[in-house]
């Protein structure tokens, strides 16, 4: 009778610890699903909002292509119509939304790139348009086939402050619609284009007709999601959630809508309810039945969750400890592993500490993209000499090497490989090392290892290796610049170092102006359009008398031919007036299709001492 009893009592227990826990896998299987629901939630946030970046920058590309056409057309003379025409066919739009370009002159006449040319004065007024400005325009129909919706990139072609025409880039709705497909959620979402202000869809990757947003007036919406709500945050360029359901297929949609920053202009990405909680269901489903099983069945799925959720939070450990540019360890490892060895060291090792040299310049002359592959380069050349150490990147352009029981001199070895490792790619840096054994707290290593890092810098910028490294950037530019197919390169590499820029025709001893100072800008006002005249009076009246005679070489039209059909180049430094050195070089301008005489001529800014030439 008793071990009956305490039988029952073990069924109780059991039963009743089975029934605990498979509540709590139970609640734990909601809890998880709510979660994961809201993740996808937040994915479709953050998908919309890139999407919305992609669109600024691809619309605000195109007014920047625009904008360069217009500042070239406005250097020509208004009736040579010829070369307005070629300076508008120059420009390659296949990578832009641009399908057209025509150019409104004042007589009401629109000119296109093919020569023909309309009236559209009962349609454009010129002052009118003029008086706008730069902007995009709302959906409008297409003067040249009204049963297609357009929107007008409209640059003003300016001269001397005054709109002397107007660009303008059409862009069809119809065809757009089909360059945002998308492969997000395996390309089963949709993009909405909205203009907050009327509602008119701009783009719609889902229907084959361009509507209103007013269209889903009266639609079936999810509890806590209403039309009007999403009527009051679009026009004011708020972001938000919707859900509805489909009249046509009847599936639950999740929208997510966020302003794009161009005209009030918001993007919907829309998908699927089922396409957006992919790969979670099945997670959520097998939990809840789960919490059925009892006994070793549900105490072995307990261990599995528990080893989930442990691996989860490793994982996002992992991500807090790792730069995200360069994939090393970030300062939070590097601080916590101060921590960890509370300031003791544990065993001798080399501190490495590692600036890399010219960032601030790549940055600022090639972009930051170019900054971000100089650092993930020295990374991997970290990786790849100290392969068995700690290696952190603890700022924009510091790096910490910790290696271990490696004597001195191997150290300066690979430290050695490493710098002719990156000096290949152009790269410096600038080190310095400290070992650990006459040191008793690690972060004294570190300091002294920094304070060598900052005397071997100094050292190397007074190894004029700065004047290297905008040497090394100068020359890339200038590649850049000579190989690039269009004007909006040009615009989009000149750094503020180029301090004139021009393309020069030794035929016929004429110019076009990529970039031209003031002072450049007057010496031409009264040249008569002679470029060599403007350079006659630049050297007279800018360059120091030292330096006048050594720029010789740039008056002989028939030298500088004979040397950039070589390919050569042709080069002078030389100190200003006010004490500036700048530096000329003339190159061969090989953008596809160009005259056998066009030259570049590129004076830049070199901020390096100069020993004014012996005279004869």
């Amino acid at each position: 009778m008793e071990n009956k009893t305490r039988s029952r009592v073990m069924l109780a227990i059991t039963l009743f610890s089975a029934i605990v826990l498979s509540g709590t896998v139970f609640v734990c299987a909601r809890r998880a699903g709510e979660e994961v629901t809201q993740r996808s939630f937040d994915e479709l946030t953050t998908a919309t909002k890139e999407l919305a970046k992609d669109i600024n920058n691809a619309t605000r590309t195109d007014q920047t292509i625009l904008s360069a056409m217009a500042e070239l057309i406005a250097g020509q003379d208004e009736d040579d119509l010829d070369s307005v025409l070629r300076i508008m066919n120059t420009f390659s739009l296949d990578k832009t939304f641009v399908s057209t370009v025509a150019l409104l002159r004042p007589d009401g006449t629109l000119l296109l790139t093919d020569g023909a040319r309309y009236d559209v004065s009962d349609t454009f007024d010129f002052e009118t348009e003029a008086a706008r400005g730069a902007y995009i325009s709302d959906r409008v129909t297409s003067y040249f086939a009204p049963e297609k919706l357009v929107v007008r990139n409209v640059v003003p072609v300016k001269r001397d402050g005054e709109t002397i025409a107007i660009l303008y880039g059409m862009v069809p709705l119809q065809e757009l619609s089909r360059s945002y497909k998308t492969d997000l959620y395996g390309g089963n979402a949709f993009v909405l284009i909205v203009d907050g202000n009327t509602g008119d869809i701009l783009v719609d990757t889902w229907h084959d007709s361009l509507g209103n947003l007013s269209d889903l007036r009266g639609r079936k919406m999810l509890k806590g999601y209403t039309y009007e709500e999403a009527m009051k945050k679009i026009p004011n360029g708020i972001g938000g959630d919707m859900c509805t359901v489909s009249q046509s297929t009847g599936l639950t949609l999740y929208l997510h809508y966020e302003p794009v920053g161009i005209n009030n202009w918001s993007v919907v990405l829309g998908v699927s309810e089922g396409e957006a909680l992919a790969g979670t269901r099945g997670v959520v489903k097998i939990l809840y039945l789960m919490s059925v099983i009892v006994g070793v069945i549900l105490l072995s799925y307990l261990a599995y969750i528990s080893w989930y959720l442990i691996s989860a939070r490793r994982g996002v450990y992992r991500m807090s400890i790792t730069d995200q540019g360069t994939g090393l360890m970030n300062r939070v490892a590097y601080e916590k592993c101060l921590r960890k060895s509370d300031q003791r060291v544990i065993a001798p090792a080399a501190c490495i500490y590692i600036d890399a040299n010219g960032l601030h310049e790549i940055n600022n002359h090639l972009g930051h993209r170019s900054g971000d592959a100089m650092l993930c380069f020295i990374a991997n050349a970290a990786r790849k000499f100290f392969a068995s150490s700690r290696i952190y990147r603890i700022g924009g352009d510091e790096f910490v090497i910790l290696t271990p029981n490696q004597p001195p001199y191997s150290v300066w070895v690979s430290v050695d490989r490493m710098r002719a490792f990156l000096r290949e790619k152009e790269y410096e840096i600038s080190v310095g090392i400290q070992n650990t054994n006459d040191l008793h707290r690690l972060d004294d290593a570190i300091n002294q290892a920094e304070a060598a890092m900052r005397q071997d810098k100094q050292a190397y910028y007074a190894r004029n290796g700065q004047e290297r490294q905008l040497r090394g950037l100068n020359e890339k530019l200038e590649q850049t610049l000579t190989e690039k197919q269009d004007a909006e390169h040009f615009l989009r590499v000149l750094a503020p170092k180029f301090k004139s820029v021009f393309v020069v025709d030794l035929k016929t001893d004429r110019m076009r102006g990529v970039i031209v100072p003031d002072y450049f800008q007057k010496i031409l006002g009264t040249s008569g359009g002679s470029f060599l005249a403007v350079l006659q009076q630049y050297r007279d009246t800018q360059v120091q008398p030292a330096y006048r005679e050594s720029l010789a070489d740039l008056l002989d039209y028939n030298y500088i031919r004979s040397k950039v059909l070589t390919g050569d180049i042709v080069e002078h430094t030389y100190k200003k007036t006010d004490d500036t050195t700048f530096r000329v070089k003339v190159t061969p301008y090989s953008r596809s299709g160009s005259h056998i005489d066009e030259t570049l001529w590129i004076f830049s800014d070199e901020g390096a001492s100069l020993t004014p030439p012996q005279t004869k």
